[in-house]
């Protein structure tokens, strides 16, 4: 009888705190160090601005658990076409839906472009990708040419 009324006076200090503690009172200044395992993190639950800048870097992270699946915001196709004079550059924007500030962009043209140099392509505002296209020596003429365009989270 004493150890029965012992394991009820026990549990049910738990079961009181988790019925009268207000909904997210417990945060990281109440867990001690090393209190939760992975075990008990339901996957795909914590996200990056969960985590401390710094907190994961290469060595936290196994081999083949990163593809390119979970860097890329967009990949996608779109067409562009340029008059570029001898030996002079221009900015050349198009529209990329789903492209944000701060992604790092790739331009791949799938046409030979050996009249033009292109600069890094970067986000100027939501959905919208800007570059520099160079002409060397007598100009660049591209007209309605695909190029493929990556950006990376």
């Amino acid at each position: 009888m004493v150890g029965t009324l012992a394991l009820v006076v026990a549990t049910s200090g738990a079961a009181y705190a988790a019925h009268a503690l207000p909904k997210n009172s417990v945060g990281p200044a109440q867990v001690r160090k090393g209190a939760i395992h992975s075990a008990e993190i339901k996957d795909g639950k914590v996200k990056a601005k969960d985590l401390a800048a710094g907190a994961v870097g290469g060595a936290q992270i196994a081999d083949g658990s990163v593809s390119l699946a979970d860097i890329v915001g967009v990949d996608t196709t779109v067409t562009l076409s340029w008059a570029v004079p001898g030996d002079s550059c221009q900015a050349v924007s198009f529209t990329v839906p789903g492209a944000e500030v701060g992604q790092a962009v790739l331009v791949t043209p799938t046409v030979n472009t050996s009249t033009s140099v292109l600069s890094p392509a970067y986000v100027i505002s939501p959905g919208t990708v800007t570059m520099h296209v160079c002409a060397v020596g007598l100009g660049s003429i591209v007209s309605l040419a695909q190029f493929r365009v990556v950006t990376l989270a």
